[in-house]
């Protein structure tokens, strides 16, 4: 009982002073405001983290209690708590060099300062730690979707981008693994297996499975390859026939020169007469009604 009412109370004044210790006078508003940005005392002290992400798992503060579930359903039902949550997360990301850029889906990018931070990221391994323990709080204190962003950011990161190797172990093994939603888990697994190298160090899911999403994934590249090709003839045919609409343009235009050279010459042969011009005239008019109508039937 008296482990419970300790945990009711932690959760009752994290709405308000929390943690409440007049020992230390550090409250939960302390933290947000005079600690953002201080990296060297986030760094180095290792207490708070158990206070601003509390789990049902205890840690190494013994003096911050491990959730209830009678307090989580207390926590989820008040926004000032819920609030306060998210200025711990956003206090914790611009430390890892990260940024919340929208709290409706929970997407992150890098900060302007992240090669600072994730070179400290990067070389602190103990972080490792308290990263998993905020996706777990997260998953646990009403913020389920933003665990799949920030993971997704940390394979990308690791992965694609080659940063923070130091830390890839950890995300594949932890990280991955605290996501609730089980199809969201199975599409990260898979996005960790598409750019895994080497694919047969892969231990995160069965290989029979590895083997069906390389089939897909080749699968997609034939299919995108072949969509490609198809789209390039399209454009060569496209190009050949306004080639051939060109050329018969030029031979029209040539034509009509011809033509008019040859009936030039003849008005000086009938010693150009009147007659033999209206002749000319007459017989150019017919000539491009007669073309029009050839291609018009093409």
């Amino acid at each position: 009982f008296s482990r419970f009412e300790r945990a009711a109370r932690d959760m009752q004044n994290y709405r308000h002073d929390y943690p409440h210790k007049p020992s230390t006078c550090v409250y939960i508003t302390d933290i947000h405001e005079k600690w953002y940005g201080d990296y060297e005392r986030l760094e180095y002290v290792h207490t708070y983290i158990q206070w601003l992400f509390p789990l049902q798992e205890p840690g190494v503060n013994y003096e911050a209690s491990t959730l209830t579930k009678e307090e989580i359903t207390d926590f989820l039902n008040h926004s000032i708590a819920k609030e306060n949550l998210l200025k711990s997360y956003k206090l914790m990301l611009d430390f890892y060099g990260i940024v919340l850029c929208d709290e409706k889906t929970g997407e992150v990018r890098r900060a302007e300062h992240w090669e600072e931070r994730f070179h400290n990221l990067n070389s602190h391994t103990h972080n490792n730690l308290r990263i998993t323990r905020i996706l777990k709080c997260l998953g646990t204190l009403g913020y389920p979707h933003y665990q799949v962003p920030l993971v997704h950011f940390f394979l990308e990161e690791t992965l694609v981008n080659g940063q923070l190797p130091n830390i890839r172990d950890s995300v594949l093994s932890y990280f991955l693994f605290a996501v609730l939603d089980k199809t969201q888990r199975r599409n990260l697994i898979k996005y960790a297996y598409l750019n895994y190298e080497p694919k047969d160090e892969f231990v995160w899911c069965p290989k029979k499975i590895q083997k069906l999403w390389s089939m897909q994934s080749k699968a997609a590249k034939e299919e995108a390859a072949d969509s490609l090709g198809s789209q390039e003839d399209t454009l060569i045919s496209d190009s050949e026939a306004q080639e051939e609409e060109n050329l018969s343009a030029d031979e029209q235009s040539k034509g009509k020169a011809f033509r008019f050279l040859f009936f030039f010459f003849h008005i000086q042969w009938c010693g150009k007469s009147v007659w033999g011009f209206f002749c000319i005239l007459s017989h150019l008019n017919v000539s491009d009604h007669q073309t029009n109508l050839n291609i018009r039937q093409r």
